[in-house]
């Protein structure tokens, strides 16, 4: 005889699991909508994009919302570029219409207008750095340039393709500041273009700063100063960066601390105002000497005026330090 067990006790333990199931599968698929709807929401919300006036198109003709986004994944077309047309513009609605469409904030900050001119980057930006360093270093040798950033002040809006930096327009006010504009001027055979950058210059430079207060008519020497290095930011017009291997003489007066400029100093003559010096007369035969002083600063070779100890002003070539020739 066969027996059959009954099976509705397991029967509503089956059907419980499988409620357990259900309940536990539309759960998830509720997590995940809405999960899917914050991730949306999130990116939506990361895409407030800030439109601007001016668009560098460079050779584009289809503006399609990656330009403006960067976002490669979520991009749709804007508009169309005439190829003719170095600029074009259009109302600023007709490209945030497009995002509004595709649940995309936009900040419009164009004024109504978005204008899109095809802009060339310069190819010669390393060639323009390599003439800055060495006009720069040739005006300060002690100069130590770390870096040189340049950008152009404004969309350049024809091709430099094939064209070779041919110079650089540096003033002397360029050479006092780290930063400010310079103009570079290119070639294509016989062409020429002039084009404006903004450059950043970040190094060090080494200058000479009085370690005491120094009066008017010293002799300059090495214990009154200083060796320091600065960063390369503004530096005093006439700034001195070379070595000081003359002999100079303090011109006024300088303060503790302050960075020698040439018009600080002056270059110390042979012979200075008051030096007492061997004044020759020659007569054919007769050779007569007589002390003298000299009434300016004069190097040997110039003509200075003397005087004698008895007051008489004669004229007197230098010859060394000590002596000069009376010509009067």
């Amino acid at each position: 005889m066969i027996k059959f067990q009954p099976v509705s006790g397991n029967s509503s333990v089956v059907e419980h699991d499988l409620a357990k199931v259900g309940v536990a599968s539309s759960n998830l698929v509720s997590r995940s909508i809405l999960l899917l709807l914050l991730t949306l929401s999130f990116l939506n919300a990361t895409q407030k994009i800030i439109l601007k006036d001016t668009y560098c198109s460079d050779d584009t003709t289809k503006i399609t919302a990656s330009f403006f986004t960067k976002n490669k994944n979520n991009d749709f077309f804007i508009l169309n570029l005439p190829k003719s047309r170095s600029s074009f513009s259009v109302s600023s609605l007709q490209i945030i219409s497009k995002f509004k469409e595709n649940n995309i904030s936009f900040k419009d900050m164009s004024n109504g207008i978005v204008t899109f001119k095809k802009c060339y980057d310069p190819i010669a930006f390393g060639d323009v750095k390599k003439l800055i360093l060495k006009k720069f270093q040739e005006k300060y040798p002690s100069l130590k340039i770390k870096q040189i950033s340049l950008s152009s002040t404004s969309p350049i809006n024809f091709d430099l393709s094939g064209y070779k930096v041919k110079d650089i327009d540096l003033r002397e006010n360029n050479y006092r500041n780290s930063q400010g504009v310079l103009s570079v001027i290119y070639r294509k055979k016989f062409k020429l273009k002039r084009i404006y950058l903004r450059y950043e210059i970040l190094g060090t430079i080494l200058v000479f700063k009085a370690k005491y207060n120094l009066r008017n008519g010293k002799i300059l020497k090495n214990n009154d100063y200083v060796t320091t290095k600065i960063k390369f930011d503004v530096l005093p017009l006439n700034v001195l960066t070379a070595d000081l291997n003359k002999k100079y003489i303090i011109r006024g007066y300088i303060r503790k601390g302050t960075i020698l400029t040439s018009n600080d100093i002056r270059v110390k003559k042979s012979v200075l105002k008051n030096d007492s010096i061997q004044a020759i007369l020659k007569d054919e035969n007769l050779i007569i000497e007589e002390e003298a002083h000299v009434l300016s600063d004069a190097n040997i070779g110039d003509v200075v005026k003397i005087r004698t100890l008895k007051g008489k002003i004669l004229k007197a070539k230098i010859l060394s330090p000590k002596s000069a020739i009376i010509i009067e």
